[in-house]
């Protein structure tokens, strides 16, 4: 019995301790992922409360930490990107106060319409944006149709295919099964589209292509068209970053920045490349 009882001693106490390393190590990887600015959901402990209490105090300090952040870097970007169409409007604003044709004072409307437009994409956008960012995890997870959903997009951006002329082909199985956040899904396939629809040439094409393979699934948006230059290929997902369009203008910069947050919460990954044609955009999620 003696014997029996030492080995049940090891037993328990091999147990516990496993338990306890166990427990820390949980903690340092929630540690170091902070460290790293990841997202990452907080450890949860059944059994042991003092573990609980340091997980939910890591967790305090990195909600602290992260909105102090937030709010200083949001209040800075915003103040300078708000700077060029205040700017615009001003100017717009001096002339129309000088005499000047009629024709002239339509132009500088115009101008000044176009950058209060642009002003509050910019702050729609920044604003959802940062919600998102501030997500852990998805909130929302559902059985997405997505060949019904590219065709709702498809059927939103319709005049502006038809003004640019440009051929559009959606190639995807009926069959075809996603679970994920339909909301923030659809609005990352709709910024790819408008972006799409930015650069593709007159009289171009877009093509949809998904495929699904064990575990995965591939969305790629290509569009012919421009290259990326090089030396922007790597800053494209910046918040922010954005290059011009034929027209001149440049958007909120925001758009691929949010199609990126949407795929990390996803677990995918998001691969930007220049084709011989134009530029294409695969997006890679984990399927069940």
């Amino acid at each position: 019995w003696l014997a029996l009882m030492s080995v049940l001693a090891l037993i328990i106490g091999a147990l516990i301790a496993w338990r306890i390393n166990t427990a820390l190590y949980k903690l340092a990887d929630y540690a170091d992922k902070m460290g790293r600015g990841e997202k990452t959901s907080k450890p949860t402990f059944r059994v042991f409360y003092e573990y609980s209490l340091l997980s939910d105090a890591l967790e305090n300090m990195r909600r602290q930490l992260d909105g102090k952040r937030y709010v200083e870097n949001y209040v800075q970007t915003l103040t300078h990107e708000l700077k060029s169409p205040l700017s615009a409007i001003k100017g717009a604003s001096e002339i129309l106060q000088t005499p000047t044709t009629v024709d002239k004072q339509q132009l500088f409307a115009q101008n000044i319409e176009t950058e209060a437009t642009r002003m509050q994409q910019l702050i729609d956008k920044l604003l959802a944006l940062t919600k998102l960012e501030q997500l852990p995890e998805l909130e929302q997870r559902q059985l997405i149709d997505l060949p019904a959903l590219l065709e709702q997009i498809k059927a939103s951006c319709i005049s502006r295919l038809m003004t640019k002329q440009v051929e559009l082909s959606v190639a995807c199985d009926n069959k075809v099964a996603f679970v994920g956040d339909q909301f923030l899904i659809q609005q990352a396939l709709y910024n790819l589209f408008e972006n799409a629809l930015d650069f593709v040439d007159e009289q171009g094409k877009i093509n949809i292509t998904v495929t699904q393979t064990a575990g995965e699934l591939c969305i790629n948006v290509e569009n012919t068209g421009p290259n990326i230059p090089d030396y922007a290929l790597e800053r494209v997902t910046e918040r922010f970053y954005s290059l011009a369009r034929s027209n001149g203008q440049k958007s909120t910069g925001l758009g691929l920045n949010f199609v990126e947050q949407v795929v990390k919460l996803h677990k995918g990954k998001l691969i930007i490349n220049n084709t011989p044609q134009g530029v294409s955009v695969k997006l890679f999620l984990p399927t069940p």
